[in-house]
């Protein structure tokens, strides 16, 4: 009896040791070890951040809850990628940039575990990423940054593409006009919030965006197939990661 209560117990510590670690790195850039059954997420904050300090508060919108959107995606499991950007930084070049650093990603990271997620500006050079990336696999989540009164012949849509927007928001709303022009979209889904918060929706890790964003980039990223030895349970238990 006492060896199968053993067994039992053994049994559960293998579980929990197997269950995903909870929150994970807040990095400015992609991190120089890469680990190849990690969920990595790019944030890209809207434009406020650019001219504002951290700490600065929009006369209308209110903080900008930078430090909390990134806490909200490391605490879902995500190795989260942000930095704040410089003034009036030039899209196309900082979608570029972040180019660069996904293709080398890529080569050790499957495209699927990587995720872009930009808000109002963010999204424009999220947009710009997709274009540029031209892949079929990495995910994008675009929030409250397209118009359909904008003309963006230049935007080409590549990867699995989820869109969501506040329908009170007068700044950023349907992105479905994108899907008209020739593109390399893999899957779409567009998601309407109706909160009655304008653009607001941008400031905050609001549910409604958060949770449909997390399930996008967990719908298509490869699971983790653990084999867990005895002396990485004792290290998981000893590291606070297991009980």
């Amino acid at each position: 009896m006492i060896i199968r209560a053993i067994k039992r117990l053994l049994l559960f510590l293998f579980m929990v040791a197997c269950l995903p670690s909870h929150a994970q790195e807040l990095l400015n850039e992609p991190p120089a070890k890469l680990e190849r059954d990690k969920k990595y997420l790019f944030y890209l904050h809207g434009k406020f951040l650019e001219n504002n300090p951290l700490d600065a508060s929009h006369p209308r919108y209110g903080e900008y809850a930078y430090e909390k959107i990134k806490k909200a995606f490391s605490s879902k499991g995500f190795v989260v990628i942000s930095e704040k950007r410089s003034k009036d930084t030039d899209v196309e070049q900082y979608a570029a940039k972040v180019v660069a650093q996904i293709q080398a990603m890529l080569k050790e990271v499957p495209p699927s575990n990587i995720t872009v997620v930009g808000g109002s500006k963010g999204s424009y050079i999220a947009q710009w990423i997709s274009t540029l990336l031209k892949s079929k696999e990495v995910n994008f989540v675009l929030l409250a940054g397209c118009k359909d009164d904008v003309d963006k012949p230049d935007i080409h849509l590549h990867g699995n593409v989820l869109s969501i927007y506040e329908a009170s928001d007068s700044l950023g709303q349907s992105c479905n006009y994108l899907q008209n022009v020739p593109n390399g979209i893999h899957h779409y889904k567009e998601i309407e919030i109706n909160l009655g918060i304008q653009h607001q929706i941008v400031y905050q890790p609001y549910a409604e965006w958060i949770s449909p964003t997390v399930e996008w980039a967990r719908q298509f990223s490869i699971p983790i197939h653990a084999n867990i030895q005895a002396k990485e349970i004792r290290k998981k238990v000893k590291n606070g990661n297991a009980i």
